[in-house]
């Protein structure tokens, strides 16, 4: 990842350019505003909530408007969320497919059993 540098020194230099965040736009902060990653997760979350209680087919509603505030995101997230709900549901990445869940089942030495499949 990034430029050549027969000299250590330059690559250390560039590698601590990367998290320079006075120099006016780095690649990556150190910092990386924790409060951005925050909400991020936050929305992340809120997709899978409306798709657990939904379905796959899971669409924001008033009342989900409602309690998606309520939780201290911004109405500026609400497009966030639904867009990725439809990133999921375009890429038929939703149900998840059975061969994904006996495999998540298996690593955690789970029986594939029809229960465990309605669970997961």
């Amino acid at each position: 990842v990034g430029p050549q540098h027969e000299d250590p020194g330059a690559r250390e230099q560039w590698l601590e350019g990367l998290f320079d965040v006075r120099g006016g736009g780095p690649l990556v902060a150190r910092d990386e505003r924790p409060r951005e990653h925050e909400r991020a997760d936050r929305r992340a979350a809120w997709t899978y909530r409306l798709l657990a209680a939904k379905g796959a087919r899971a669409e924001i509603d008033a009342d989900d408007r409602a309690q998606i505030l309520a939780s201290g995101l911004e109405p500026s997230d609400i497009p966030a969320i639904e867009a990725h709900l439809a990133m999921l549901q375009n890429n038929g990445l939703v149900p998840t497919k059975t061969h994904i869940l006996n495999n998540l089942l298996a690593a955690q030495g789970a029986p594939t059993t029809a229960m465990n499949i309605a669970q997961t």
